[in-house]
C-alpha cells in the first residue's frame, strides 16, 4: 500500500529485529576505557597518551603515572 510516496509495511510480513538489544550496550571494559580516556584528555593530555593510559586503566585498574596539566598524575580504580 502506498500513501503520498510513503510505503506502508504489509501487515502479513513478520517483523524481524536486525540487532539484538544487548549488542548495542557497551561492555564494562569499554565503559571503563571510555571514562578513563575522557578523564585523561580533560587533564590536557594528547590522544595517544590518553589512549595508552586508558587502556592500562581498563585492563589493570591502574593507569600508571603520567604528566598532565596537574603535574604527575595517576588514575586508580576504587576497591569496592
Amino acid at each position: 500500500m502506498e500513501f503520498q510516496g510513503i510505503t506502508m509495511p504489509n501487515p502479513s510480513t513478520p517483523k524481524t529485529e536486525t540487532h539484538s538489544s544487548t549488542a548495542q550496550q557497551p561492555s564494562a571494559l569499554h565503559k571503563r576505557w571510555d571514562w578513563a580516556y575522557r578523564k585523561i584528555r580533560s587533564l590536557d593530555c594528547g590522544m595517544p597518551k590518553a589512549a595508552w593510559h586508558a587502556t592500562r586503566f581498563a585492563l589493570f585498574g591502574k593507569s600508571g603515572r603520567f604528566m598532565s596539566s596537574r603535574g604527575w598524575t595517576k588514575l586508580k580504580a576504587s576497591s569496592d
